[in-house]
């Protein structure tokens, strides 16, 4: 263990797991952590090893004293004064012990002078215009070191105006039409306090915040917008920050619920979801059959490859994929691994930008299904060809609302007590082909 670049510990082991999905625990006695914030650093030299928490727990005062640096508040200099003294004597040591200083610039728009770098309460001078840190080191008898820091703003203006940033989102980035975006802007104020920051779209107000952190909801509509946030401080002073470039893309998503494997078998089945926003497509992939310990690869058809998938919950995985133009074709599987075996979907041929509103991404893979009414306003009534095998009605959220077990030609869904709205229902035959609907609810 490291504190603020010191070892404050002898070499660590820490026990094998035998699996990454395996956690181990390990319980370090007697580091001494001393007043202040500092920067804490787990370093290793060897061995792999994912991270997951650490607790902390006081067990004693510390065997040894230690100094505590305190370089003052912040000063503000108004012009022409061109001088200030430093204060660094509410510096400590824990057991009274003495204490040396040592002052030196970090950075300012000169070198400034000091009357003496190795005093408690020097005087720095030939200040010029802008902003100064100057460091300061306390030191025991024991040679036990402490540090702060203190900001010196040299200005020509009684009130010094606030900064303000916008920090999500970040320039250039790109949401989907129909998700709320939370705009956030970090603000300061070096000799006050802010009292709001307005934010805004071009010239046109979209909301306003006062306390930090500065955050706000923000529903637009398809299109290319700048953001922009401008922050105001207890004098009336203002800043606006820098426009942040954000793009809202209709939604283009292609879903569908198929059996179909390339490697293996399905029962129940996933389901398979490309989505485009801007230059990124999202693969989403959900297992239906019942199965434990499930994981999920990428399979790229061309040249082939594999890649781990991030699990999102329970067993849907995600795999994103950035960099690509819109009318691009990309082929991907998704490798199903679990206790037992393992089983490989088909590979979706999506073209970039694609959106189905209807369908699924692979037309020949559906037969013929009637649906009716649609709008519909208390029982659907659908028919097929084939044997119908399973009915999911799901939100545009992809959430279910209802999920109903066929096998007949002909089933009827009451729709009743569904909201008003517009929902996908996925028609699984007997033999593995799928189809998706698209319909109204009144």
């Amino acid at each position: 263990l490291e504190l603020d670049g010191q070892s404050i510990s002898g070499n660590i082991t820490v026990p094998s797991s035998s699996s990454w999905t395996t956690w181990a625990t390990k319980t370090v006695t007697d580091i001494p952590l001393t007043v202040g914030e500092h920067i804490l650093k787990v370093a290793f030299s060897s061995g792999e090893f994912n991270l997951g928490k650490m607790t902390f727990a006081r067990t004693g005062p510390l065997t040894f004293s230690v100094p505590t640096a305190n370089a003052g508040t912040d000063i503000k200099v108004i012009l022409p004064q061109s001088s200030v003294t430093l204060d660094g004597s509410a510096s400590s040591e824990s057991a009274l012990k003495s204490l040396t200083y040592e002052w030196e610039q970090v950075y300012g728009p000169n070198v400034a002078t000091f009357s003496s770098k190795l005093i408690a309460n020097p005087t720095v001078s030939n200040l010029k215009e802008g902003m100064y840190k100057f460091n300061l080191t306390v030191k025991n008898t024991d040679m036990r070191i402490s540090q702060d820091a203190v900001l010196v703003m040299v200005t020509s203006t009684s009130n010094i105006a606030p900064t303000v940033a916008i920090v999500n989102p970040t320039n250039n980035s790109t949401y989907v039409q129909g998700n709320a975006v939370t705009v956030t802007a970090n603000a300061s104020d070096f000799d006050g306090t802010i009292q709001k920051v307005d934010f805004y779209q071009g010239t046109t107000f979209i909301g306003s915040a006062n306390v930090a952190p500065y955050s706000i909801t923000w529903n637009p509509g398809i299109g290319n917008y700048a953001l922009t946030a401008k922050v105001t401080d207890n004098g009336g002073a203002e800043s606006t920050s820098q426009p942040v470039n954000v793009t809202i893309s209709p939604l283009m998503r292609c879903v569908t619920t198929t059996t179909q494997a390339s490697q293996g078998s399905f029962t129940l089945g996933y389901i398979a979801t490309f989505e485009t926003v801007g230059s990124t497509v999202t693969m989403t992939f959900e297992l239906l059959d019942e199965k434990i310990g499930v994981i999920a690869y990428i399979w790229k058809k061309t040249p082939f490859s594999e890649a781990s998938m991030t699990q999102v919950s329970g067993k849907k995985f995600i795999y994103t994929l950035g960099g690509l133009t819109a009318g691009q074709t990309i082929s991907y599987a998704c490798k199903f691994a679990f206790s037992g075996g393992m089983a490989v979907t088909k590979y979706f041929d999506y073209v970039v930008g694609t959106n189905c509103e209807t369908t699924g991404i692979d037309q020949q893979e559906f037969a013929t299904t009637d649906l009716y009414p649609n709008p519909v306003r208390d029982q659907l009534v659908l028919k097929s060809e084939e044997i119908i095998s399973e009915v999911v009605v799901r939100n545009l959220l992809g959430q279910y609302v209802r999920i109903v077990e066929v096998n007949n030609n002909e089933t009827t869904i009451d729709m009743n007590n569904v909201s008003a709205g517009n929902y996908f229902v996925t028609i699984k035959l007997g033999d593995g082909r799928v189809t998706t609907q698209k319909i109204v609810k009144l």
